[in-house]
């Protein structure tokens, strides 16, 4: 998943310019992220983050693995699956500001609300 991310921003960043304003870093997704976000405020540009059937993978876990959804929502996880909340909590964090927008779509409210805090 960190490299799933950092493939993106990577992408985005050599796409649109931004390649002397990021560092993308190999062992912080959500760092390369943040930073991706910070450059864009910088340079008054918007992002807009759209998230496809977000729920999928919760549902899955709830429904096969139960134990294992508890430990990717959970707050004392130290679950590399644990990632996912770290995420949806960063995306969470700056939605609402300027230049700023994200749009999920998904068929249960449960899963984003265990997995964003």
């Amino acid at each position: 998943l960190h490299n799933e991310i950092n493939y993106s921003v990577e992408h985005f960043v050599c796409k649109y310019g931004l390649k002397e304003d990021v560092q993308v870093s190999t062992d912080d997704a959500l760092g390369s992220f943040k930073r991706l976000w910070f450059a864009l405020q910088r340079r008054q540009l918007r992002l807009y983050v759209l998230i496809d059937e977000y729920d999928r993978f919760a549902n899955q876990l709830i429904t096969d693995t139960p134990d294992m959804y508890e430990a990717v929502v959970s707050e004392r996880s130290q679950s590399s699956l644990a990632i996912l909340r770290g995420i949806f909590q960063a995306i969470k964090a700056v939605t609402g500001l300027p230049g700023y927008r994200v749009f999920t779509t998904g068929i249960s409210p449960v899963p984003l609300a265990d997995a964003s805090g």
